[in-house]
């Protein structure tokens, strides 16, 4: 459902205020990675390796990726119900320790698969396949003649891998990884430490976590941007109009602008504008190749500066919308 919203701008250039107004709406954008809506439940699975028993460290580690994974797994979650793709489907989440001991991150094997979807009857695997991120602390202190002051610094250093396995498919893709740094620095008159002046270890991976999840929906998931539309009003049919528009009647204001084009031999410029604002109303219904149309009509009547941009958006949807059809 295409929202919309009405308001006068600031005109430079051409037009005055009282010539144009905005419209705003929002549009539907492909990602990156276009994932085939034959799926009918998705799964979310972190999967990660477990700390070595005994030893601390290794636990500590362990303990510490495990938390930024599945901030990453939820953060995903809420982000892919933004999104229409995903919107209408329900969203399965879960674990799986993993045990090999190669230093290349393999896929699963797709007995592996289906082992994990099976309890939640899911076709369509997304797969945190590994996550590392390391903290560095450090701290210093310098004189500048008068007073003493402490530096310091937490650096996290952020590596993770995503897969989508499709099982109706039995593809695999989307792979990305995901390689950032964080640093969180403060100065103090006293010695810098985690939890008082910087935050704590754990509230690090947890927004460690928040990033991968947030950077690998932005790859997989199509979403909404809003952006702005030109639609004329100038004379007061124009502008009677416009008014069906706010009220996101665009039937009304559709008919009132065809009977400004059918006056084209008397009025060329104000038919040029009626059907450029006919462009704009077949782009509201998603009717692109009849917007493209309309543009042509207008261009034959009368120049306005506008049309070419138009023109270029118009075919830029229509190009993203068979892409995302198309799937």
């Amino acid at each position: 459902m295409v929202r919309i919203c009405i308001y006068c701008s600031i005109v430079i250039g051409f037009f005055s205020c009282a010539e144009y107004k905005h419209v705003s709406i929002q549009t539907l954008n492909p990602s990156p990675v276009i994932v085939p809506r034959s799926f009918n439940k998705p799964k979310l699975v972190l999967s990660y390796y477990e700390g070595i028993k005994g030893d601390l460290e290794s636990m500590a580690r362990a303990s510490f990726d495990s938390l930024a994974g599945s901030e990453a797994i939820e953060t995903l979650f809420y982000e892919l119900k933004d999104s229409p793709w995903f919107s209408d489907v329900p969203i399965a989440t879960s674990f799986y320790v993993k045990n090999d001991v190669s230093p290349f991150i393999n896929p699963f094997a797709w007995d592996t698969v289906k082992k994990i979807c099976n309890p939640d009857t899911s076709d369509l695997l997304i797969s945190l396949e590994y996550i590392n991120v390391r903290p560095v602390f450090d701290t210093y202190s310098y004189n500048d003649n008068y007073n003493k002051y402490y530096i310091g610094s937490i650096t996290n250093y952020i590596y993770a891998y995503w897969r989508i396995y499709d099982l109706n498919s039995q593809k695999i893709y989307g792979d990305h990884l995901f390689r950032d740094t964080i640093i969180w620095e403060k100065a103090d008159f006293m010695p810098v430490t985690l939890g008082r002046q910087l935050p704590g270890l754990f509230q690090t991976a947890s927004y460690s976590g928040y990033l991968i999840g947030k950077n690998y929906s932005s790859q997989i998931a199509p979403y909404w941007s809003v952006e702005k539309r030109i639609l004329f009003i100038g004379n007061n049919e124009l502008k009677k109009a416009a008014k069906f528009v706010k009220v996101d009647d665009w039937l009304k204001a559709a008919g009132i602008w065809q009977d400004l084009y059918s006056k084209r031999g008397i009025k060329p410029e104000i038919a040029a504008k009626a059907a450029f604002n006919l462009a704009l109303a077949n782009e509201m219904y998603g009717n692109f190749d009849v917007s493209l149309q309309w543009l042509d009509k207008s261009k034959e009547l009368w120049f306005l500066p506008y049309e070419a941009i138009y023109r270029d958006v118009i075919t830029d949807r229509l190009k993203k919308t068979l892409l995302l059809k198309s799937n």
